[in-house]
């Protein structure tokens, strides 16, 4: 409360951060007439609100990133039990392949799959390439060993041949 410009009267403090004013004059109504009696002033302080504010709001960042950390870890392992290890066992399988014997086949235990997924499309697949590229090279040996037979034994004529033209020669 100021009277003749003396402060008279004071709560609180003075607010430096943010503050908010109100002033509203002090009125005295006596006889039909309104007498000022002074000036009431209201200052507050956003202060605590922009606390409280950025409060919440690092608990909410860290409760969103931790939950976003477990929701992906969770889906990795999702993907991981699911797609990823038969990948591996795929891979693993493929390079462990030998042309010369029929490797028993790919199967990727799993459990009953009721539907054809990619996944059974796959093992399918590459166990009817491993089959037809095992057949094409027995089928590709078994012609190279004609041919060698048919050579060895054109070979054995012609030194007969030449055996036989070289005694005519002699005599």
């Amino acid at each position: 409360i100021i009277y003749e410009d003396n402060r008279l009267v004071v709560a609180g403090e003075r607010l430096v951060n943010h503050p908010i004013t109100r002033h509203t004059p002090l009125t005295y109504q006596s006889q039909n007439k309104d007498i000022e009696v002074g000036n009431l002033t209201v200052v507050a302080s956003k202060s605590k609100v922009y606390r409280r504010f950025y409060s919440r709001l690092t608990v909410i960042l860290l409760s969103q990133a931790v939950k976003t950390f477990l929701v992906s870890a969770f889906i990795f392992l999702i993907v991981h039990y699911l797609v990823i290890r038969h990948l591996v066992f795929i891979s693993s399988y493929l390079e462990r392949i030998n042309l010369k014997e029929l490797p028993d086949e790919l199967n990727l235990h799993r459990g009953a799959a009721e539907e054809k997924d990619e996944l059974n499309q796959m093992v399918c697949s590459i166990n009817e390439m491993i089959q037809r590229q095992y057949t094409s090279f027995y089928e590709v040996e078994q012609i190279v060993q004609d041919r060698t037979v048919e050579l060895t034994d054109i070979n054995d004529q012609l030194h007969k041949e030449i055996r036989t033209r070289k005694q005519t020669e002699e005599i």
